[in-house]
Parts: structure tokens; sequence; C-alpha cells
């Protein structure tokens, strides 16, 4: 079997695992409704209390279309790899990526690529419709343009994710039952990404966040499709994207390697 047929089979395997588990996606999908809900009643409350103007630099409409965005976009580039590949390493399951030719790194990708494929049609779909619909009642446009620029944002922003929480997943190597450790590292990275609010909240603390990947994730994603950010700084948040996956992916292949040679040396 060549290589590519090999993680054509993971890719496959990706997709078959996102339609045995679709009603628990989709259950996780209607909780994420009611996230943003909540929290298009408090930015109301908020805005109404200080008399409407802008608030760290959105008005209400931006602000209501950010967080229907933002809401459906942080489930969609979500990952949940991690806590298998702990327990792979725990186990010792790790081990038959060492004696077979199949590299551990472009197999996960490409089963987070196969199930991601299969939820992204579902979730694009309400996405931009829930976009569009936010758009007309607010008077705020989405034009073809931002539908065209937000496109490789938001693939990028999915194999931003897959790499960070790739490098993350080999704290596995020296520590043990790390589940909650996992949980609290993707609400930071949510609450960085500007998954639950954007980043320009966190005042003069955002210019250290912008040179920070998490907010190529969700922050840059959503602003390119709300307009916020198009032409030439599209195009160099783009291009911020791609050197950020370069840098992570270097970042993670030093990690696993120290980690496997932890591994190995022990008898995983």
């Amino acid at each position: 079997m060549t290589s590519i047929a090999k993680y054509q089979r993971a890719f496959a395997l990706g997709m078959q695992q996102a339609l045995e588990y679709r009603v628990n996606f989709l259950l996780h999908l209607t909780s994420a409704f009611f996230q943003i809900f909540i929290q298009l009643f408090l930015w109301t409350a908020v805005f109404r209390s200080t008399g409407g103007g802008t608030m760290f630099g959105y008005t209400y409409q931006q602000m209501m279309l950010y967080t229907v965005i933002a809401g459906l976009l942080n489930r969609l580039v979500r990952t949940g790899f991690e806590s298998e590949v702990a327990e792979d390493i725990k186990s010792g399951g790790l081990s038959k990526y060492i004696v077979r030719p199949v590299g551990h790194f472009t197999y996960r990708l490409s089963v987070f690529l196969g199930l991601k494929s299969a939820q992204t049609g579902l979730v694009s779909l309400l996405l931009l419709a829930a976009a569009i619909a936010v758009a007309r009642l607010t008077g705020l446009p989405i034009l073809a343009s931002q539908v065209a620029w937000f496109v490789p944002a938001f693939i990028l922003a999915f194999v931003i994710n897959f790499v960070l929480f790739y490098a993350v997943s080999a704290i596995g190597f020296w520590l043990s039952d790390i589940g909650f450790f996992f949980e609290a590292v993707r609400i930071v990275f949510i609450l960085l990404s500007g998954g639950i609010f954007p980043l320009s909240v966190f005042g003069r603390a955002e210019r250290f966040l912008n040179w920070l990947p998490f907010r190529y994730t969700i922050n840059f994603p959503v602003d390119v499709l709300t307009g916020r950010i198009a032409g030439r700084d599209a195009l160099v948040g783009i291009a911020a994207q791609l050197l950020w996956i370069l840098v992570l992916f270097g970042i993670s292949r030093v990690v696993w390697a120290r980690g496997m040679r932890k591994f190995v040396a022990v008898g995983g």
C-alpha cells in the first residue's frame, strides 16, 4: 500500500467517525447556540446600559455578528484528539507508529481532516446562513469578496488549531491522567483566540495577543468574514497564518522528538 493510500484510509476513518458520532456532534452544536444566545443577551444589555455607540471598537451590530460567527467557528475548529494521543502514550499504543511505516503526525492530521470535512458541510451552511441572517437584521452586508477571503483563512485556522493541540498532546509523555489539563488548555486557547469575545476587550494587552497564534484561529477569520479586515490586511493575515503553521510544526517536531526518546527509553 502506498503512503498516499494509507493516509487516504486515515481520512476515510475520520469521516466514518464523524458519521458514527453525528448525534454527539449535533448535541455539541446545539449547546453552541445556547452559549451564543446568552452572549447576545449580555452584549445587548451592556450596549443598552452604555447608551449605544461603540465598545471595544465594535458597534452593537458588529458585536452581534461577531458573537454568532465566532460561536459557530469555535465549535468547528475544535480538535478533541489530544486525549486519544495521551491514552496511546500511556497504554503503549504509540508503539505501532514506531514499527509501522506510518507517520503519527500525518496520520492524525488525515483523521482530523476527514472528521472535520464531514462536519464542515453542515456547519458551513449554518455559519453562512446565520451570518447572512444576522447581517440583514443588523444592516451589515456580507459581500462575496469577504467570503472569498474567509475561505482560506478558515481552512488555515483548522490547521493552526490542529498543530497547536498536537504539540500540547505531547505533554502525555511526561504526565498521566491529564484530561482536565487538556480542558483547561482548551478554555485558555478559546479565550485568547477571541472565541468568547473579541480580543479588543483585553485593551492594551490586545497588541501582545495579536502576536500570538491563537488570534488566527477565530478572531482573524471572523473579522475577515465580517469585513473588518479585507484586501491587503487579509492577505498579510493569511501569510501570518502560514508562518505560524510552520513555526508550530517545528515546535511540535522538537517536543515530540524529545517525548519519543523518553517513550522508547522506558520501553513504551
